[in-house]
């Protein structure tokens, strides 16, 4: 008896925490999926519409250079490459977040499409963004979340 109370108090406990925390078990299963297929983490978020991504490292990146897959990129190259392909950042300046992703960029940040959702609501509002930072292609694909400079520069083909 007081193991099933102990189990269904654990339950419990899991269904708040995931109703209260946004967990999306979509997500999660495709996060199994990626371990048990041995598909790269940018596949996994490639084959989605628009996935959410989160905070990957809660450690702003500040080195000058990055170590990705098919070489090294510089946080200003990276800012620049994405800038060419027409991404944007959607964002706020109150945004822990946004400010996270910010940081991961440092200096080089200024050369990033960035839209201030306080100043153009209503364009953020019409795109049904109200969680930042999101990131937009031209195609109008978004990528949401602080995302590690790495794991963006893969996504956008900024790698190559």
């Amino acid at each position: 008896m007081k193991k099933n109370l102990i189990i269904l108090i654990g339950l419990i406990i899991l269904i708040f925490i995931a109703k209260f925390t946004g967990f999306n078990g979509k997500s999660f299963f495709k996060s199994l999926e990626f371990l048990q297929d041995n598909k790269s983490y940018s596949d996994i978020l490639k084959e989605e519409k628009n996935p959410v991504i989160g905070i990957i490292n809660t450690e702003p990146t500040k080195a000058t250079e990055i170590s990705i897959t098919k070489g090294v990129i510089s946080p200003e190259s990276l800012a620049k490459c994405l800038t060419e392909r027409h991404f944007k950042m959607y964002g706020t300046d109150t945004c822990s977040s946004c400010k996270l992703q910010k940081d991961f960029f440092g200096d080089s940040f200024r050369y990033i499409n960035y839209v201030d959702c306080e100043i153009e609501k209503t364009l953020c509002d019409a795109k049904g963004l109200h969680a930042f930072p999101v990131w937009e292609d031209d195609t109008g694909k978004q990528y949401k979340g602080a995302i590690e400079l790495s794991v963006l520069a893969n996504l956008t083909g900024c790698d190559k």
